[in-house]
């Protein structure tokens, strides 16, 4: 969760505008290499996905930023708020969780103690 005036809630703002460089430090005065700040901008912006399995591993990280011609991860669009779990129960192998990044929120039941009674699918949403 992002509090409404965080620095994170403020660089999506930008990104969903297309903005990226009013992040900027003014005092910089425009004399900066743009494409690096783009770069290091999307991949914070990476790093700070409420789900893990969709945040880019370290080794990817020190790739982008040591090699300027490696290819970014793909960034959503919009700042995502939830998380949808997929729950998969089989008495021959244990529990699986995958999990996939959504924008959309969907809002989840509530009072399920136990996993048995979990549905297959659940959206866990993030508030503002």
């Amino acid at each position: 969760m992002m509090e409404e005036n965080s620095l994170a809630e403020h660089v999506w703002t930008r990104h969903e505008k297309n903005e990226l460089f009013t992040c900027v430090d003014q005092n910089l005065e425009g004399k900066f290499d743009e494409e690096e700040v783009r770069r290091t901008i999307l991949v914070g912006l990476a790093c700070l996905n409420p789900d893990r399995l969709h945040r880019p591993r370290m080794r990817k990280v020190v790739q982008i930023f040591m090699n300027p011609l490696e290819p970014l991860m793909k960034i959503a669009e919009s700042r995502p708020t939830a998380v949808r779990l997929t729950l998969h129960n089989s008495s021959h192998s244990s529990d699986s969780i995958t999990s996939e990044c959504s924008s959309k929120r969907v809002p989840i039941g509530g009072g399920r103690s136990s996993m048995d009674s979990l549905p297959d699918e659940m959206t866990v949403v993030f508030d503002d």
